[in-house]
């Protein structure tokens, strides 16, 4: 109990029942209050000429601190791993391993220490936990859920880097009963979208070790609790705002991707094979734009595809010019084609925008989620947050309704509903109300 002092536990602990026991428990894990991230990208640009951390609001996050000290099993980790990311650039203080002197000095105070990189010691950990959301983000979507930032070497040894990085690793929420060391090398992903509680994270962590509790005692490190350096944190992308287009009956989910000054190269969105809408002209508002996005030439999969998997939108409002392709021109290896604009073209610059296309759906609800099966063969379309509003639809008799208290599973809802729709030949969409990441944070929300 919060607040008992070793007295009151022993003034609680006398009893008449001589094989009364009275334990006094440590939490493991206590959820943090939210934080929203500042959405860092960091941009090489064509022809290397950006090598800066750009601000986009596509890929801002709401992270909240679950537990310090605990590294998850890589072996069995793989069942929920999206991805592990080396942070070759987190130095921590250290000199960097390409750094020579000519650059600008001999020592930290004059020298690297000005780098965006080269935060140390204990301001690292918001920092990286930024930079990592981010990047989560910005390949996975809102499919990522967890993830594990591990600054332990480039604090050690951030001199090289380049060898021995530091980590960033996302993992969705899935099935918890993959978590055997067995089984989840081959395990297949199926993510959900609902985001874990408490109770789901310590079962998370049941495969995780505690690290070594190393206190440093060199010039970047000394007095630094290593522990305190690997950290596991909930986080779910910032909700995107949405516009739903009547003639379709649908939605579409925009946010800008880049700041002011940042776009993509004009000729490379002219080439681009993914284009659907290809530099169209008199379109004059983003609003416009996205419609154009959501628009489709026919009534065919095939003809339909495109839109269904739109990921990138570039409107420019005083050319009124519309782009809109399946291309993810945020994906890194994309980098080389982002262009920064001179102070002088930054009036007539295009912008750029990550989209998500969601047919039949109503969007402004983040605990409602939407699934639409596909025909046997053909990819799953992304899962959509909002309310089903497609013309045509009934509940069935196959329809199956069941709730379920999420503590008492290993399997997200949402899953279980996508699969009871996939396995009744007659179920087209399937609905599911899920725990979002808001709900698990109203006990941290202070008081008005």
């Amino acid at each position: 109990m919060a607040g008992w002092s070793d007295l009151a536990i022993r003034a609680r602990a006398t009893s008449v029942v001589s094989t009364a026991v009275l334990y006094r428990a440590h939490a493991v894990l206590t959820r943090g209050r939210a934080t929203t991230t500042s959405g860092k990208l960091w941009i090489d640009g064509q022809d290397n000429n950006i090598g800066r951390y750009v601000h986009s609001d596509a890929n801002r996050a709401q992270v909240s601190h679950l537990v310090s000290g605990w590294k998850q099993d890589p072996a069995t980790g793989q069942a929920l791993l999206l991805s592990s990311n080396p942070l070759s650039a987190a130095y921590l203080g250290h000199k960097p391993w390409w750094w020579v002197d000519f650059y600008g000095g001999s020592s930290a105070a004059h020298g690297w220490s000005v780098l965006p990189n080269s935060v140390a010691g204990a301001d690292a950990i918001p920092f990286w936990r930024d930079v990592c959301a981010s990047l989560c983000v910005r390949k996975h979507g809102d499919e990522v859920e967890l993830m594990e930032v591990d600054l332990r070497k480039g604090l050690y040894e951030g001199y090289q880097s380049n060898h021995t990085p530091s980590t960033c690793d996302c993992y969705a929420y899935d099935d918890l009963a993959k978590l055997n060391a067995s089984t989840a090398a081959a395990a297949q992903h199926t993510p959900s979208q609902a985001a874990p509680n408490d109770f789901a994270v310590l079962r998370f962590l049941e495969t995780a070790t505690l690290v070594n509790h190393y206190i440093g005692n060199d010039t970047y490190d000394n007095g630094l609790h290593y522990r305190k350096f690997v950290n596991l944190y909930a986080v779910q992308r910032k909700e995107w705002p949405s516009l739903f287009v009547d003639t379709q009956q649908s939605s579409i989910f925009f946010e800008r991707a880049l700041e002011s000054g940042y776009t993509i190269d004009t000729a490379a969105l002219n080439a681009d094979p993914g284009a659907y809408v290809n530099g169209q002209a008199g379109v004059v508002t983003r609003e416009d734009c996205l419609r154009e996005c959501a628009m489709h030439n026919g009534g065919t999969d095939a003809e339909m595809r495109p839109r269904q998997d739109v990921k990138t939108m570039v409107h420019n409002t005083i050319q009124q010019m519309c782009w809109c392709t399946t291309t993810d021109w945020l994906d890194p290896i994309h980098d080389d084609q982002v262009v920064r604009l001179s102070d002088a073209a930054l009036h007539h610059a295009s912008i750029v925008y990550r989209v998500q296309f969601c047919a039949g759906v109503a969007g402004g609800s983040s605990r409602s989620v939407v699934y639409r099966k596909m025909p046997s063969g053909i990819d799953p379309l992304p899962v959509c947050h909002g309310m089903p509003v497609q013309s045509g639809m009934i509940l069935s008799n196959g329809s199956i309704f069941f709730s379920q208290d999420p503590g008492t599973v290993t399997r997200p809802v949402d899953l279980q509903c996508r699969a009871a729709c996939d396995a009744n030949p007659d179920c087209a969409m399937a609905h599911s109300m899920i725990e979002s990441f808001d709900y698990h944070q109203l006990g941290k929300r202070p008081a008005h």
